[in-house]
């Protein structure tokens, strides 16, 4: 994604061999914790479906997920967009990594405030 903006693209042809490791690792760490991750969300999506509909419930969460990656992706990119200008681009690459810091801390707040199940759902 760093590459990718306009405002950075100078700073990428830079030898600064820390900044890219840095980059290099970050990126490494989120594809890492998404890989195992979703086979756990999808697993515990279609256990906790009834027998007959577990084909259901993961292409729900499939589509979900894949709906929210796409409206977080331009809602993003809205943010950097609106500012004009190289320097600006930082400045709304920056608020638009806020937004998502702030997205993912809601996210996690209302996931730890769920109740708790006993068991699978009764059929």
């Amino acid at each position: 994604m760093n590459y990718g903006n306009p405002g950075t693209q100078a700073e990428a042809v830079q030898p600064d061999r820390r900044r890219r490791r840095a980059e290099f690792g970050s990126m490494a760490a989120a594809g890492f914790g998404i890989s195992f991750c979703m086979p756990a969300a999808t697993s515990a999506v279609v256990e906790a479906a009834p027998p007959d509909r577990g084909g259901i419930a993961s292409g729900a969460l499939n589509a979900s997920r894949q709906v929210g990656a796409a409206l977080g992706i331009a809602l993003l990119g809205s943010f950097i967009a609106a500012a004009h200008g190289l320097g600006a681009t930082l400045s709304g690459a920056r608020l638009a990594m806020i937004v998502a810091g702030v997205a993912y801390v809601v996210g996690l707040a209302l996931a730890v405030s769920m109740p708790r199940v006993a068991g699978p759902p009764s059929t």
